[in-house]
C-alpha cells in the first residue's frame, strides 16, 4: 500500500496505510473550539462597548467545506480504495468581525482561520495546512438577503506534514496571496450560507534553486454565524 505526491509536488516516500480515518482530526476540533472561545467573547465586548453610531461591529464564526486544487499527497488503502490531500481542500474554520454601515448597503468582513486537507488512515496521515487572513467587502444586492463581493486572502504557515508511520519533517511553502469572490445568502439576522471561489497558488523551494508551484485555487460552500 502506497502514499505519495504526484511528480509536480514535494516528494513523499511510499508507506503502508491501514484502515481509513473517518473521524475529523483532533486538530480541527481543538482549533474550532479555540477560535470560538477566544475570539467571540472579545469581539462581543468590543461591540457592547462601542458607542451608538452608523457603524456596527459583529463577531462572526464560520465553517466551510472546500474543493479543488492540485493533489499533493495520495494514499492507497489496504482495501484498494484511495484518498488524496489537495491544495484547495477541505475544511476551513474561521473567526473575525463584520463591520457594517447603516447608511450604506455595504459591509467589511475581516477573519483569521485554519484551512486543512488530509489523507491517511489510523496509523498515519498527510496534512496540508495553512492559516488564511482575509479582508472582504460585501454589497447588498437584495436588501437583507443577498450580498455579493470579494477581496484579499493571505495564507501563512503553509505546510505539508506527515504523521504516524509516515512521520517526516514538514515541507514548508512560501506565504501566498490570492483573491476571493463570494456570494452570501442571509437566513435571517444571525446565519447565512456562503459560496465562493478563491484563486491562489503556493510555491515550494527545495533549497537547491529549484521551485515548484502548486495550484490551491478552490471553491467552497459554508455557513456564517453572526453573534
Amino acid at each position: 500500500m502506497k502514499a505519495g505526491t504526484p511528480p509536480a509536488g514535494p516528494p513523499c516516500a511510499a508507506i503502508p496505510i491501514d484502515d481509513k480515518e473517518t473521524r475529523p482530526t483532533m486538530k480541527i476540533r481543538i482549533l474550532s473550539v479555540a477560535l470560538a472561545a477566544a475570539l467571540a467573547p472579545v469581539l462581543s465586548q468590543a461591540q457592547d462597548a462601542a458607542p451608538a453610531s452608523s457603524v456596527t461591529v459583529r463577531p462572526v464564526l464560520g465553517l466551510m467545506g472546500t474543493f479543488g486544487g492540485d493533489k499533493i499527497a495520495h494514499v492507497v488503502f489496504t482495501d484498494g480504495t484511495t484518498n488524496s490531500a489537495t491544495a484547495g481542500g477541505t475544511a476551513y474554520l474561521y473567526a473575525g468581525a463584520a463591520v457594517r454601515s447603516s447608511a450604506l448597503p455595504v459591509s467589511v468582513l475581516a477573519t483569521v482561520g485554519y484551512h486543512v486537507s488530509s489523507a491517511g488512515g489510523d496509523n498515519g496521515d498527510f496534512r496540508f495546512e495553512r492559516v488564511p487572513l482575509e479582508l472582504l467587502g460585501m454589497v447588498d444586492v437584495i436588501p437583507n438577503r443577498l450580498r455579493l463581493g470579494g477581496g484579499f486572502r493571505y495564507d501563512t504557515g503553509v505546510n505539508l506534514s506527515a504523521h504516524g508511520v509516515v512521520a517526516a519533517p514538514a515541507t514548508k511553502f512560501k506565504d501566498s496571496a490570492g483573491g476571493v469572490v463570494q456570494a452570501e445568502w442571509m437566513l435571517g439576522n444571525q446565519f447565512s450560507i456562503t459560496a465562493r471561489y478563491v484563486g491562489i497558488r503556493y510555491r515550494f523551494d527545495d533549497g537547491a534553486g529549484n521551485s515548484t508551484r502548486i495550484d490551491g485555487s478552490h471553491g467552497g460552500i459554508g455557513l456564517n454565524w453572526y453573534l
